[in-house]
């Protein structure tokens, strides 16, 4: 079994090959990937209300298709209303908050407001692209409850990320977009368990990551673990 915890719904700015849920539903089936939690792009660098609903309605009839709620911390008021309206919707398994686009960081107070809510109602995993993975990892001790997975391991700082989330315990990493050592080093500072699989689609084919975990000097069972079970474990599929 593969479960991808890094895709994408939806057209973007960047250079790819379809954004279309035909083309995406087909990536998988090429691949293997039994299940993928997507985020829609819309959501992420434009309207995240618009965005969620259109993912709502792209992934309703697709079983294999999964959906992160998409928030925005300098909307507070309407990021509590998505939560309110998407948090007990079976297909929507997580939150994602991009730092880049929303110009916030873990962090900051607006972002740590709306993560005290869904600390305290709506404590689903978090997977958070940010630039300032230390400011992750103090939002990861404020909030010791809640999950959080670091897209891309971290970005560019990835090996300084894996060593300031190596004792903690709530802090996931996926490996899409990463460096091909990083499945390696990754494991010496966090241990297996807290490793993702995702693949970063459809700005990133899925023979990536694939390639990443293949080639990686790893047991049969810590590629099984990284594929689908820690992500099985994390979201309580």
């Amino acid at each position: 079994m593969i479960i991808d915890t890094h895709g994408h719904y939806g057209e973007w700015a960047f250079a790819s090959k379809g954004h279309s849920v035909e083309y995406l539903v087909e990536l998988l089936e090429r691949y293997g990937i039994d299940t993928c939690i997507l985020s829609s792009s819309l959501g992420v660098v434009y309207d995240f209300r618009e965005g969620n609903s259109s993912l709502a309605s792209t992934i309703q009839n697709y079983p294999q298709l999964l959906g992160y709620i998409v928030l925005n911390p300098n909307y507070l008021t309407e990021s509590i209303q998505e939560l309110e309206k998407y948090a007990h919707n079976e297909k929507f398994v997580g939150i994602k908050i991009h730092s880049d686009y929303t110009a916030q960081e873990p962090n900051f107070r607006e972002y740590v407001e709306l993560l005290r809510v869904v600390d305290e109602k709506y404590p689903q995993p978090l997977l958070v692209h940010v630039m300032d993975t230390a400011a992750l990892a103090e939002a990861a001790v404020m909030f010791p409850k809640l999950n959080f997975i670091a897209a891309h391991m971290g970005e560019i700082n990835w090996k300084r990320s894996i060593k300031n989330f190596g004792k903690l315990q709530n802090v996931y990493v996926d490996i899409s977009g990463a460096s091909d050592k990083s499945i390696e080093e990754g494991i010496e500072s966090m241990g297996v368990s807290r490793i993702l699989f995702g693949t970063d689609l459809t700005l990133i084919s899925p023979a990536e990551a694939m390639g990443k975990v293949y080639d990686a000097n790893i047991s049969e069972k810590d590629r099984e673990l990284i594929f689908s079970e820690n992500a099985r474990a994390l979201f309580d599929f």
